[in-house]
Formats: C-alpha cells, sequence, structure tokens
C-alpha cells in the first residue's frame, strides 16, 4: 500500500502522484510503519509518516482483515476494501506552511509511533527473563551442556527425594496377648495314651473329640495336665482332636503313644496346615503310611510329591486325594495308586511333600522297618539352606542321616555335629554332595561314637533332612525350628530326656514340671555356645521356655521304656508352643512386619 491508497483508506483527499526518479530499496514491512519517500528538490529518501486516524475512523493492526468497514461515515455509508471509494471531502480553506505541516506530520508520526516498537527497540528492552532464556537455549544447544543440565536435573531430583524422604517409623513393639485358640489333631488314638497339657491361667476349656464333633471329654482346668485312661481309648479308631479355647490354648501341647510288641510308638499332635514335609525311610525299607485328617467342615484336596534315592518321583499317582470335611483316610505309600504307585515301591529313602488345597489338613506319617520297630516320622521344617536336627539320642545302634534337595541344581553340603564336647566336622563326612531331586542318605554311628548330639547342616540349596536312631527299637528326628518363647511338652513321664541345642550364642532356658495340680518348682539350664546338654526329665509334662537374651535353643524329648527285655523307644521332635504371641508393631505405615516365629520375641500365628 503506497501513501495515496494510505491516504484514501483513512479519509485523507488524495495527493497528486509524484514523479520518481528512483525505486526506493525493498524493505520487507512489519506493521503500520513509515513508508521511504523521495525529495523532489534534493533526491534524498527519507521516511514519511501517515496521518493518524481522526475520531471516527476504527483501525485494524496491518496485515489483519478487518470484519467491518473501516469507516463509518455519517450518512450511514461505509468504506473498506470491499466498499466503494468515498467522494473526497472539502478542501480546507487554508492550507499550512510546509514547514507547519512538516512539523505536524513529525508530531503525529510520534504520536502513532506511541506504543509501538521496532525490532531493534524489542531486543534492546527484551525483559531479562527472555534474555536468560535465549542465552539457556543457546547453551542447550551445545553437546556438553546437554550433559551438564542432565546432571543438574537429576541432582536436583536427588536432593528433593532426599529432603522429602520420611525418616525411620519408631519402633513400636506390639502388645504381648495370650494365646486364646488352639487346635491340634492326633493322627491314631486307637488304644493309645493322650497327654495333654497347657500352661495358661484363667477361665478356658479344651474339648476332646472325634473329627465329626463326637465329645470323649471336655478339660476345664487350664495349666494342668491330663492324661487318658486305657479304656478310654481302647474301642477308638481314627484321630482325635484336641480344640481349646481361652486359658487351655496357651502353650497347649498334645502327645500320643503306644506300646505295641516290640516297639512304642509316639507322634506329636499337631495343627492343620496347607504344606507338610517329612523325610522317612522308603517303601523299600518297610511300610510308609500317610495319614490325612480333615478337622474342618470345608473338604480338602490333597497332593502328594515325592523325590527319593532314585530320583524325583513324577507320576500322576497321588494328585488330588479328596478328603471331606470332618473325616481321615490313610494312604498307603508305594503300595496303592493313592501312595504314588509302583514307582515308589523300592525306593530306600523318601522325602514326602503333602499339599492341601480347598481347605487345610494334618498330616503325619509312621514307618514301620519290621524286626527293627517302628514309630511316627516327625513333620520335618520346610526347605532351608540351614537347617538343625536336634534329638540325636546317645547309645549304641545305627545312626542314618537323610538328606533331600528338592530344587533343580545340585547341592554341596556342608556337615557339622554338635555335641556336649562343641562342635565338629566328622572325619571323612565334612561334606556330602546330593543331586537335584534325589535324597541321600549318611551313616554317622561311627561319627558320632555314642554321643548325644544335632546334625547341623548348610547349603546354597534349599534343603530337608531327616534322622534315623536304631538300636533295640527304631526313632526318627527331623529338623526343627527354635523354641521361640517356649513350648510345651506333654508326656514327659519316667524314662524321657530332654535334648537341648544352643547351635549359636549361649543360652539359658527355664523347665518347670507341670502335673494334675499345675506347675512345680523350675529349673534353669544353661547352654553354652555350640553345645548339646541332656536333661533328665520325669513328670507328666514340661514347660521349657528360654529366659531372656538367651540365643535359639532347639529341641527334642526322647522316651525310653523296658519291655520283655528290650529297650522301646520313641522320639518326639519340638517345635514352639507359645503361652502368648506379641501382635505385630505398628509404625508411621500402612504395613506391618511380623517377626520370624523362631525369635524369642515371636511365636507362630494362632489357629484362625
Amino acid at each position: 500500500m503506497n501513501d495515496d491508497q494510505r491516504d484514501i483508506e483513512f479519509g485523507r483527499p488524495a495527493r497528486p502522484p509524484r514523479r520518481r526518479r528512483a525505486e526506493p530499496p525493498e524493505e520487507p514491512l512489519t506493521g503500520p510503519y513509515a513508508a521511504l519517500e523521495q525529495s523532489d528538490e534534493t533526491g534524498a529518501w527519507a521516511r514519511v509518516f501517515p496521518a493518524p486516524p481522526q475520531a471516527n475512523e476504527s483501525f485494524t493492526s496491518f496485515g489483519e482483515p478487518s470484519p467491518e468497514p473501516l469507516e463509518t461515515l455519517v450518512d450511514g455509508s461505509s468504506t473498506g476494501p470491499f466498499s466503494e471509494a468515498p467522494e473526497a471531502p472539502e478542501a480546507p480553506e487554508a492550507l499550512e506552511a510546509p514547514e507547519a505541516l512538516g512539523a505536524e506530520r513529525r508530531e503525529e508520526a510520534a504520536q502513532r509511533a506511541h506504543g509501538r516498537r521496532s525490532r531493534r527497540a524489542r531486543e534492546r528492552t527484551e525483559p531479562a527473563l527472555g534474555g536468560a532464556l535465549q542465552s539457556f537455549g543457546r547453551f542447550a544447544s551445545h553437546r556438553y551442556g546437554t550433559a551438564a543440565l542432565i546432571l543438574l536435573a537429576a541432582a536436583a531430583l536427588y536432593g528433593v527425594a532426599e529432603i522429602s524422604r520420611p525418616g525411620p517409623a519408631p519402633a513400636h513393639l506390639g502388645e504381648v496377648v495370650p494365646v486364646e485358640e488352639a487346635l491340634v489333631v492326633c493322627p491314631d488314638a486307637a488304644k493309645a495314651k493322650l497327654v495333654v497339657a497347657s500352661s495358661g491361667e484363667g477361665a478356658g476349656e479344651a474339648v476332646l473329640r472325634d473329627p465329626v464333633g463326637k465329645a470323649m471329654t471336655t478339660l476345664d482346668d487350664p495349666g494342668t495336665v491330663w492324661s487318658s485312661t486305657p479304656a478310654q481309648t481302647a474301642k477308638r479308631k481314627g484321630p482325635l482332636v484336641v480344640d481349646a479355647t481361652g486359658a487351655h490354648a496357651a502353650g497347649l501341647s498334645a502327645v500320643q503313644t503306644t506300646r505295641e510288641k516290640r516297639s512304642l510308638t509316639g507322634a506329636g499332635c499337631s495343627a492343620p496346615g496347607t504344606d507338610h514335609w517329612f523325610v522317612t525311610p522308603g517303601p523299600g525299607e518297610g511300610t510308609v503310611d500317610l495319614y490325612l485328617a480333615n478337622a474342618d467342615e470345608e473338604p480338602a484336596t490333597v497332593d502328594v510329591h515325592a523325590i527319593s534315592d532314585e530320583g524325583s518321583l513324577a507320576t500322576t499317582d497321588g494328585k488330588s486325594l479328596e478328603v471331606p470335611g470332618q473325616a481321615s483316610r490313610v494312604v498307603k505309600i508305594g503300595r496303592s495308586r493313592d501312595g504314588l504307585g509302583s514307582i515308589a515301591s523300592t525306593t530306600g529313602a523318601i522325602a514326602l511333600r503333602v499339599t492341601a488345597s480347598g481347605g487345610r489338613v494334618a498330616a503325619a506319617v509312621r514307618t514301620g522297618l519290621g524286626s527293627r520297630g517302628a514309630d511316627w516320622v516327625p513333620a520335618t521344617a520346610g526347605p532351608s539352606r540351614e537347617v538343625v536336627l536336634p534329638g540325636v539320642p546317645s547309645g549304641s545302634g545305627r545312626r542314618t542321616l537323610y538328606v533331600g534337595v528338592p530344587g533343580e541344581v545340585d547341592a554341596e553340603v556342608r556337615i557339622k555335629v554338635i555335641t556336649e564336647d562343641g562342635v565338629f566336622a566328622p572325619e571323612g563326612q565334612d561334606t556330602l554332595d546330593v543331586p537335584a531331586g534325589t535324597v541321600v542318605s549318611l551313616d554317622l554311628e561311627t561319627s558320632l561314637g555314642g554321643r548325644a548330639a544335632a546334625v547341623v547342616l548348610a547349603s546354597g540349596q534349599e534343603l530337608v533332612a531327616g534322622l534315623q536312631a536304631g538300636g533295640d527299637d527304631v526313632s526318627f528326628a527331623a529338623a526343627t525350628r527354635p523354641l521361640g518363647s517356649g513350648t510345651t511338652v506333654a508326656d514327659a513321664r519316667k524314662g524321657s530326656t530332654l535334648l537341648l541345642t544352643a547351635p549359636e550364642t549361649a543360652a539359658r532356658v527355664r523347665v518347670t514340671p507341670l502335673g494334675a495340680t499345675g506347675a512345680e518348682a523350675p529349673q534353669e539350664v544353661r547352654l553354652e555356645a555350640g553345645r548339646t546338654v541332656e536333661v533328665p526329665v520325669a513328670a507328666e509334662a514340661v514347660r521349657i521356655e528360654p529366659l531372656p537374651g538367651s540365643g535359639p535353643v532347639h529341641g527334642a524329648r526322647f522316651l525310653t521304656v523296658r519291655s520283655g527285655g528290650f529297650r522301646t523307644a520313641t522320639l518326639l521332635a519340638l517345635g514352639p508352643a507359645p503361652g502368648s504371641i506379641r501382635l505385630p508393631a505398628v509404625g508411621g505405615s500402612l504395613t506391618a512386619v511380623v517377626s520370624d516365629p523362631g525369635s524369642p520375641d515371636s511365636a507362630p500365628r494362632e489357629r484362625p
């Protein structure tokens, strides 16, 4: 748009065309700024600013189409890019002098340029923030600048995280409360002597019943010991449930013991669960029977898995075994399809895993070795890289260790023996190679030399383990957890010996005899680190409690009874039987960690 067109658009009289001597230099327009003109007299170029719009004129930015007419005339007509040009208004009566006109135009141009800045002016008056952003952009475009910015951002994030990270929650120990419910199942009470003991004080009761709920008797004197008479179990068959509430649940322990022709068999009555392990001589050595009992109303489905001295017993037999609610069944391992079929019939050593789904079951294994005797096999602790087997009795006879690796990697097992004299590695038997999915046996009779002991195994792979102690009669030991806050040993009659081991640090325990009238005078037993001690007892039951500051203690009870010139024996592996439990600690978060049940300040969960 030239000056004449601009004058017409803004309502000024059009000037006559000028003769131009040369074209002005090209200059891109960036807004409604003054145009270059050449003087007729001197030929010099100069900027001439257009006159500002009058009061009745409308104005839009340069280069933007106006949706309405640029000017509205008095008569209502309008001018704009799509209307006819208006008639020129009458010229003023008098014209100002050229000098005055030039000054007026300069003043008008100054007013019109007010509030508008050239590019150079904008650069000169650019805010400090804009300049900083431009410098930042130039810095970031440099490759080292980009790396520096990344490091700066990482440092800033780390600093914010460190500042905002909450401090450690205060250690609030949970409240210690008494155990108020407990349930255990004795696998087969037929002709057995039953002993039930608890350590609680106050109101409570324990009901002895069969799985369907038919009660045999009710005990209502917590903290005492009850023993069955031969008449009460003479005609009874199958499992017996001990369901305790209130103070009778604290420290609950029940044991069944049966005298047979040449054997004394004993089993600790165990709590129902969904995962059980047993390590025993296999069906190739004698009979192996698995007892399953469901004390709940919901049915359970059981799967039996096994590894052996012949390798993993991969078979579809022994799977999906139904155990209805309030019912029981016996599975003959290696002699029936439910018992893994014929694939297990020739095994000399076997590790059984019994899992339940849809419900829970109590499981127990009884192994008979013909003329060598028979006994119940204690459940062993689940797979672990370090296991402790307490309760190896003193005396002569076979001492066979069984070690299984349920995983898929071969294991090198390190063996230590803890006796009353200290810890040692059996000469020539300090390590044992066990292939994956296999059970390997090791004879320790010579290494033990007739001493009472515990065996400690360690490996980079998870292990399960058991032990057979032979003589006139056979008995079995198993890996155990520490006693924790304490346990109760039912049936600690004359001929009983407690085998206690402190595998790591020194320990002190209090042994309290229990009878029909309650607790008797206790005795304190000290154990040096890495020692096994034998503690003879003669009571209906005893309570064992590690004292404050004591290290972990593992234990077993060994019972012998003379019968017809033979020394029959049975061994009971001991686990925690707490009288009270510490509730989970609660801190400043929504999570809480429950201590290991084997620690002195914790205990296993109550029965749900």
